[in-house]
């Protein structure tokens, strides 16, 4: 580990023979003129550790960690190097909500759900209280880490079951519904977890920035076999949700709209595959609402179903094979039949 080399400032304080407090330990004074072998500045702390300056300040304030006064080092302060490498042990061990956030890119919100999913465990705040994190185990989202890496799907074995599904045999307390569903609506991924809704046992990602239910509508997402096809009453039922960004996923099951079995949102692409609104087929191609619909009627193409929105037009749905030869460029032949 690289350590600052003493500058001539702090090199003459300690020839003077300054206290430096070492954790644990009585004051003790130190006279080696040269790299300071037993303290490391906040700037290299920092840069070592990942921690920010203020971590370093209230961690010491709060006796996790201890440092020389900044009036003793000309305003240097400087750290025990051994207590910051317990910390970092320990930080090791132990990842803070802050620390998630920043390695996995989850919202704060996500890592408290995850950990009331199961999927984290909450472990001692003892070194992290006094900065106000809340400190987790890290082991299982070592492997979600890696699993995010990897870019591929996880199997650790063993039938797996879909999130709402295991969520739905958890006690009340524990279905963290709003949490958990706004991560998978946010686009990050979609994933299911085993029977006794602890571990992580398949995953599939998607990519991130966009709406998951965008991201089916597209066909960007891989798909399950599509379930039967449904009807015209029951694809609007199943737009209308997807539209309003439904949170509970149990939902649609309960107004027997998905099938039972293993369900996913990719599934969902199989009840959209068939059909693209009128609104789409405009951006698409160009086209202003009703010239759009006034050149499919031209050519015998008429809406199959109106989903009615409050306060905006009408959403015309149309068969994607009839809209097609309009909007060639609207679906990718390398994705259609995944």
């Amino acid at each position: 580990m690289r350590l600052l080399a003493a500058t001539s400032s702090v090199a003459s304080v300690l020839r003077a023979g300054l206290d430096c407090h070492r954790l644990g330990s009585s004051k003790r004074a130190r006279t080696k003129v040269g790299p300071v072998t037993g303290f490391v500045t906040q700037k290299s702390a920092v840069e070592v550790f990942s921690f920010s300056i203020l971590k370093l300040r209230q961690l010491a304030v709060a006796g996790v960690i201890e440092m020389t006064s900044p009036a003793q080092t000309h305003g240097l302060r400087m750290y025990d190097l051994k207590a910051l490498e317990a910390l970092r042990k320990e930080v090791d061990d132990a990842a803070s909500t802050y620390a998630l956030t920043r390695r996995l890119g989850f919202p704060s919100i996500a890592v408290g759900a995850l950990h009331e999913a199961g999927l984290i465990d909450r472990v001692s705040e003892a070194a992290t209280a006094s900065i106000g994190a809340i400190a987790y185990s890290i082991r299982s989202v070592d492997l979600l880490e890696a699993t995010l890496r990897a870019k591929a799907s996880l199997r650790t074995g063993g039938p797996s079951i879909p999130l709402w599904e295991s969520l739905a045999a958890l006690p009340m307390r524990h279905r963290p519904w709003p949490s958990i569903l706004q991560l998978l609506l946010s686009g990050r991924f979609a994933f299911g977890i085993d029977p006794d809704g602890r571990k992580l046992a398949d995953m599939i990602l998607v990519p991130t920035g966009m709406p998951l239910a965008r991201l089916v509508i597209d066909g960007s997402i891989r798909a399950m076999p599509p379930p039967a096809p449904c009807t015209i009453a029951t694809f609007e039922e199943i737009w209308t949700t997807i539209r309003a960004r439904a949170e509970n996923v149990a939902g649609l099951r309960e107004l027997g709209l998905l099938p039972e079995g293993t369900v996913s949102w990719g599934n969902l692409r199989g009840f959209l595959q068939r059909y693209v609104t009128l609104k789409e087929a405009n951006e698409r191609t160009s086209w202003r609402h009703m010239e759009g619909r006034n050149v499919l009627a031209r050519h015998g193409i008429h809406p199959l179903h109106t989903v009615e929105e409050k306060g905006r037009r009408p959403a015309l749905i149309y068969d994607r094979t009839e809209v097609g030869p309009f909007m060639a460029e609207w679906i990718d032949p390398d994705i259609q039949d995944v």
